[in-house]
């Protein structure tokens, strides 16, 4: 049973309580509340009363049948209602009376409440409350900013690249062997020992990104390259559950592929003739495109490093316990969406499973991290009074309105429906925190240092990495945590 006021729920009325507010660790409270007799009878007599004219019983007027005979049939209905209603109430008007800054879900347990109409009513409740954060310096706070220079071989690198995806395929010379990016055609047998399951006499299969794709299973790049026409390679594997094949579905299975044709993406000449292909006047403009679309990145980059550099450091000198309760269900939640994330990309439940381990471990640091960020950051805000006003929440609607090609309005709505517009105010709030940290930085502009992998790794390739990494989470929702007030 939830006891937190959403949004949409409307004005709760106070009620007559007595609370003891008793410490557990840093951030967990027990509160015992007490409401006396007659706030009990008066909350009894206003539902019986309200069903009483709601209900309809043949034999009997509208809004006349006796209370008695409401409370007899209805027993069970007026006992959810009353005890929904000052459990509710209650606990609203201590964490008011008490200045309580909750967070996360209240815990207790409903069935060990003895309700009963004109005696008091007593419980507790276990709650965790937002930790005391005791900040340092986080004004002007020196940090060094590349300039926003690309280097011309990281220009010839993309060309390469945009290049190579308007390419022809062709097949490659009789000797070649199996390399990354090769479309490869060939014989497949899945066997089980030296029972042959299945022959398939033009397997087509991809070699890429780490992986080979077009087998149904999770298998690395390795097991394909260096190999020539006519070599055969076997592994073990296990096939994909989802596979349509009912005899192969999630079995393991030795896989043997001999590759028959090897077909190699040929990139055309980076000319003129390219560049028109493409909309540019002629090789000039296309380096000129190129190089402001990667100046673009770069620049999102750059600054992606300033603001999480910032962040780290401030989050990194301010230490203080994390909510426990609240720890633990990130960590469940952060563990679930990347087990998920690992699902999508194909791992089967025997590598999850040997991964399980190392998954929890790292969901608890991630989970951890993004608390401590979180309520610093909430600190930060609160301190510099960084409220997002209802012009930046009503622009911020419009942008994700926009983005999902959906009316601004109605997803305002949808979005007060569904009690997320606080949520979208704490990521308000919190990104004016990052923004602040930087606008108060001392900011050194520093030469920009040529990457030790260039040209293989592209700035678009890099910018896309420190977004991953920024400390804002402006599309995370999974969740924040909720004040309860």
């Amino acid at each position: 049973m939830s006891l937190l006021p959403t949004e949409n729920a409307g004005d709760w009325q106070p009620i007559d309580v007595e609370s003891a507010v008793e410490a557990q660790g840093a951030c967990g409270r027990k509160l015992t509340l007490t409401v006396p007799a007659p706030a009990v009878q008066e909350v009894f007599d206003g539902v019986v009363g309200e069903i009483a004219s709601e209900v309809r019983l043949p034999g009997f007027r509208p809004g006349k049948v006796p209370r008695a005979h409401v409370e007899k049939m209805f027993k069970n209905e007026i006992r959810q209602h009353v005890l929904g209603e000052i459990l509710g109430r209650a606990f609203n008007t201590a964490i008011e009376k008490e200045k309580l800054n909750v967070i996360g879900e209240p815990s207790l347990d409903v069935q060990k409440i003895e309700l009963e109409r004109g005696k008091e009513l007593r419980f507790e409740i276990e709650i965790e409350v937002k930790p005391e954060i005791q900040l340092g310096n986080y004004k002007g706070l020196p940090v060094e900013q590349e300039e926003v220079e690309v280097f011309p071989e990281e220009i010839e690198a993309e060309l390469k690249t945009i290049a190579s995806r308007h390419g022809e395929a062709i097949d490659a010379p009789a000797e070649a062997a199996i390399e990354n990016g090769d479309a490869v055609q060939g014989v497949c047998r899945y066997l089980d020992g030296e029972q042959e399951l299945k022959k398939v006499d033009d397997q087509y299969l991809m070699v890429g990104q780490g992986k080979v794709y077009g087998l149904h299973a999770d298998i690395d790049d390795a097991f394909l390259l260096g190999a020539k026409v006519g070599e055969k390679r076997t592994i073990g594997c296990e096939i994909d559950r989802e596979i349509g094949d009912e005899a192969l579905r999630g079995r393991k299975v030795t896989l043997e592929f001999e590759p028959k044709r090897i077909r190699r993406a040929q990139p055309p000449a980076i000319d003129d003739d390219l560049a028109r292909r493409l909309g540019a006047t002629d090789l000039a403009n296309l380096k000129q495109r190129v190089e402001e679309h990667l100046r673009e990145h770069l620049a999102e980059a750059i600054h992606a490093k300033v603001r999480r550099e910032l962040v780290e450091r401030v989050v990194a000198a301010t230490p203080f316990e994390v909510p426990t309760r609240l720890l633990d269900l990130f960590k469940q939640n952060t563990s679930e969406q990347q087990k998920r994330l690992l699902e999508s990309m194909g791992l089967t439940d025997e590598h999850l499973a040997a991964r399980e381990n190392d998954l929890k471990e790292r969901a608890g640091k991630t989970a951890e991290q993004e608390l401590r960020t979180f309520f610093v950051l909430d600190a930060i805000a609160s301190r510099e009074n960084l409220e997002p006003t209802n012009d930046e929440v009503d622009d911020e609607v419009l942008n994700l309105a926009r983005k999902q090609n959906v009316r601004a309005a109605d997803l305002f709505d949808h979005l007060k429906e569904q009690g997320r517009l606080q949520e979208l105010k704490l990521e308000l709030r919190t990104r004016k925190a990052v923004e602040f940290l930087v606008d108060n930085a001392e900011i050194k502009v520093v030469p920009r240092k040529r990457p030790e992998t260039a040209p293989q790794e592209k700035v678009g390739e890099a910018s896309q990495t420190e977004a991953r990494k920024e400390p804002e989470g402006e599309a995370k929702s999974e969740e924040k945590p909720a004040d309860g007030q």
